[in-house]
């Protein structure tokens, strides 16, 4: 089955979220993953996540389920 992109208004508006965050241009914050956390529990949408790293910061990924299709976030972030 070939990739198809489907627009998705809930990643439009973690990433203006996640934009109260940034720390460079590859990095965010570790508080954006507790804001992008609220923001989904808020809209009652189930996710999944993960987050590998150390005291100095890693990767997170959140992924959930929307029009029927999979929907991905992943970023790296520093502990500050």
């Amino acid at each position: 089955m070939p990739y198809v992109y489907v627009p998705s208004e809930t990643v439009d508006k973690l990433y203006e979220i996640m934009d109260e965050y940034i720390f460079s241009s590859s990095e965010y914050y570790s508080s954006a993953i507790t804001a992008i956390r609220d923001y989904l529990e808020e809209l009652n949408i189930y996710y999944t996540e993960e987050q590998i790293g150390d005291a100095g910061g890693g990767s997170y990924a959140v992924s959930w389920i929307e029009q029927n299709n999979p929907v991905l976030i992943i970023f790296n972030y520093i502990n500050a």
